[in-house]
């Protein structure tokens, strides 16, 4: 079947059902399977009327909504190719998409979307239809959504036309996130997602009686597919949020069974929660923070404080949470299922339609993706790379036959480009190929856990780790300002003036505090040493993120490259492991730091910490002297006792105990002296460091020229691979076309020869015919003569 077949299979068997729910005036409305299915079929009408024809790409660039769903499939239903577009998308960014999938139709939410991409329309456009409001100018014909689905003139199209589309037809072309490079199209078949569906729903049932709240972009693969398509499947009922800014009230309005998310709806959920606590009186702090599960008491407080509270924000009837789009943090899955909400967080790939593996509701396993989909096999490469294979994997990138050379092997896997663990059959992605950052002393760091255990903060929005072919790893970090809104007020900072907030000591010790708890559960060369505080959150529009609320790792650092070079350098960052104020004002005196051999850097570590020590520590030695004097003091009375003859209990021997003392005190004196040798043999080596720095400056110029003539050698390869493909085809085409003109040619030399053996044969035969007719014309004279003397003889 095909993806219409499967929704009209649900409208036949039960037709008076909820199939949508929409928000309009302030209350929730429903259309019924029946009425859905009408306007589909009137819409599929109108843009057949329109000269949409099978095959035709239409483009959505559109808040997800009913008008949304109705417009992909009246499209489909058509046999042809519908187009997702985010609606955030910068206006050059969806001309590219436009451009790039051949778009012939244009279907957009508002009139200004229209205005913004005018003057960039691609040549294959035909015309454009607006959802909601007026219309407006433009070089191609604009509609509006309501008139045409209203026209009494378009009869609806016959039902009968969507089981005519083959299951192995082009369904869809989504375009991947572009988070390390540009977008390409993945192109899906209507078996890719029906595969998908049957998969999905086997593991992860969804009954007639499920209500589930749609508020990702119908753009996104994976709302497209579990939040909508896979409902529908099953007859279920799709609730339309108003928009992220509502979706706490449209949870309680709603009340859903189940939800389709991305991990920072959630992770902001959960660190509302650790706020909240955090303010909570010190001994109910520390049972919350306590596993619940080791005691009925702790657990009964968790319940009754936390929990039952979080199953009201999420609508009190929640039995199941799909995640997926990114990674979940493993406490907080934990923390939801014990909460009394599973979250089955899953795994997939615009190019696998999207699902490859998911945790089932009853066996659930944080900290993994689940088990791979029955109809899809997983294999780990030498590397650690994932491969899948199966009946979900995407036909080809369109227009981009090398790419999808690269993405799908001869023998069928597609390099997702994730490197994982399987473990007992459970898949657990470790991190992006490309995302690995590899030290300049060799070792590799995962940047992922590490970032979402910063991320995890209260007070910490988004962090993204940096250090390739560095010597240690940094990161950038985004506040979340909210957060930090009553600790700048208590220090006097204004609302909103958030680069002060973040030259404030308060602050940087706070948020120096909350980095160092996050990442003390990892290795010392996976900690990030050093911060740059970013001064305003990472967003859609700035292109940071992703329409999935990923942050552009590649993208960010390249925005941030000089304030990162000078935090190397030791200008404007906060020192993890050092006073908060040290990047700001003694960041140049740090930064000989960075060239020292890991040895001295040792020592000079324990250097600084022990000169960065509270006063009280340092005045350790002056407590000594002043104890050692005491003594003496103690000593000298004790000599007179024992001159005194005075017997002295064993239980009172003090004078042994301050030989002790003493001694204790002459092994610290010398520790001492060792730590001042130390240090001034660490001081006479930092000379040095001016000298190393600049052989590294050489050095580093020296890679980098190395690393852009690599560069240039890559595109070369690149561009003569393309060449030689295109030599390829070029020689294939060649090579049929002389195997053709050497067939024609044998069969015109055949035909030759069969032309020359019939002129003979006709050659003889008229040689024949010629010495026919000689006797006949003689025996015509004879016949003649015999004539004349017969007349004569005749009276």
């Amino acid at each position: 079947m095909n993806v219409v077949q499967l929704l009209h299979a649900s409208v036949v068997r039960d037709p008076s059902h909820a199939c949508l729910k929409f928000k309009r005036d302030g209350q929730y409305e429903t259309l019924t399977y029946a009425e859905v299915w009408q306007r589909i079929l009137r819409f599929a009408s109108a843009l057949q009327h329109l000269g949409v024809q099978p095959g035709d790409s239409v483009a959505i660039m559109a808040e997800t909504s009913p008008a949304w769903m109705i417009c992909d499939f009246a499209i489909l239903s058509l046999g042809a190719v519908v187009v997702p577009v985010y609606p955030s998308l910068p206006p050059a960014e969806a001309a590219y998409i436009l451009q790039n999938a051949d778009a012939a139709y244009f279907i957009a939410d508002h009139a200004a979307m229209v205005a913004d991409l005018e003057g960039a329309w691609p040549h294959s456009l035909r015309a454009v239809i607006v959802l909601n409001g007026d219309t407006t100018a433009s070089s191609k014909p604009v509609y509006e959504f309501s008139s045409l689905l209203e026209d009494d003139t378009y009869s609806p199209v016959d039902p009968a036309v969507i089981d005519r589309i083959p299951t192995d037809s082009l369904a869809t072309i989504v375009h991947t996130s572009g988070t390390s490079g540009r977008p390409k199209g993945v192109m899906l078949s209507h078996r890719n997602i029906t595969s998908n569906l049957e998969a999905c729903l086997a593991v992860t049932p969804v009954h007639r009686d499920d209500v589930t709240l749609s508020y990702l972009p119908l753009s996104h693969i994976l709302e497209r597919t579990v939040g909508h398509y896979c409902v529908l499947t099953a007859g279920a009922t799709i609730a339309y949020a108003e928009g992220i800014e509502h979706i706490q009230e449209n949870l309680r309005e709603v009340s859903p069974t189940l939800l389709v998310t991305v991990p920072r709806l959630l992770e902001k959920v959960y660190t509302g929660i650790q706020q909240k606590v955090e303010r909570a009186p010190r001994p109910i702090r520390h049972l919350l923070r306590s596993s619940a599960r080791h005691s009925p008491l702790r657990r009964t407080l968790a319940n009754a404080l936390v929990y039952t509270k979080l199953r009201a924000v999420f609508g009190g009837r929640m039995r199941g949470i799909i995640s997926g789009g990114a990674g979940l943090a493993q406490s907080i899955a934990a923390f939801y299922q014990e909460a009394g909400i599973p979250v089955c967080e899953g795994y997939g790939m615009t190019e696998t339609a999207p699902v490859i593996a998911v945790n089932r509701l009853d066996d659930i396993h944080p900290g993994t993706v689940g088990r791979p989909l029955p109809n899809v096999e997983v294999l780990l490469a030498a590397d650690g790379e994932l491969l899948v294979r199966g009946p979900n994997v995407m036909r080809g990138y369109y227009h981009d036959p090398l790419s999808t050379d690269e993405a799908i092997d001869r023998e069928g896997w597609l390099h997702t480009g994730d490197i994982a663990a399987i473990e007992g059959g459970y898949v657990r992605i470790v991190e992006r190929k490309k995302h690995l950052i590899v030290l300049a002393t060799g070792k590799n760091v995962s940047p992922f856990p590490i970032e979402n255990a910063i991320s995890l903060s209260p007070y910490i929005a988004d962090a993204v780790l940096v250090g390739d072919e560095r010597k240690y790893v940094t990161c950038l970090l985004v506040p979340d300002f909210a957060a930090l809104s009553s600790k700048a007020s208590q220090s006097g900072l204004g609302e909103s003036d958030f680069s002060n907030w973040l030259n404030h000591p308060d602050i940087r010790r706070l948020l120096q505090r909350e980095v160092q708890t996050a990442v003390a559960q990892f290795t010392e060369f996976e900690r990030p040493k050093r911060a740059l505080l970013i001064a305003s959150p990472f967003s859609l529009d700035s292109g940071e993120l992703t329409p999935t609320l990923k942050v552009k790792a590649k993208l960010v650092t390249q925005k941030y490259q000089t304030a990162i070079d000078q935090m190397y350098e030791g200008i404007g960052y906060l020192d993890i492991y050092g006073s908060p104020e040290l990047g700001l004002e003694q960041g140049a005196a740090h930064v000989e730091s960075d060239v020292v051999d890991p040895p001295l850097q040792r020592a000079r570590d324990d250097g600084e910490r022990e000169l960065s020590a509270p006063a009280e520590k340092r005045r350790r030695p002056t407590r000594w002297m002043w104890t050692t004097v005491a003594s003496l003091v103690v000593a000298c009375a004790l000599c007179g006792v024992a001159a005194a003859k005075v017997h002295v209990p064993k239980s009172l021997d003090l004078l042994g105990t301050i030989r002790n003392v003493h001694h204790n005190n002459d092994q610290i004196n010398l520790e001492n002296r060792n730590i001042v040798d130390g240090m001034n043999t660490v001081k006479n080596l930092s000379s040095l460091t001016p000298q190393m720095a600049g052989q590294l400056s050489t050095l580093d110029a020296g890679l980098i020229q190395q690393n852009h003539t690599l560069q240039q050698l890559t595109d070369l390869s690149e561009q003569e691979i393309g060449l030689s493909h295109q030599f390829g085809s070029v020689a294939a085409s060649l090579h049929r076309d002389l195997s053709s003109i050497s067939q024609t040619t044998s069969q015109q030399s055949n035909s030759v020869s069969a032309m020359r053996d019939t002129a003979a044969t006709l050659a003889s035969r008229a040689a024949a015919m010629e010495k026919t007719n000689q006797q006949m014309a003689q025996k015509l004279q004879q016949a003649t003569g015999t004539t004349q003397q017969i007349s004569t003889e005749v009276p």
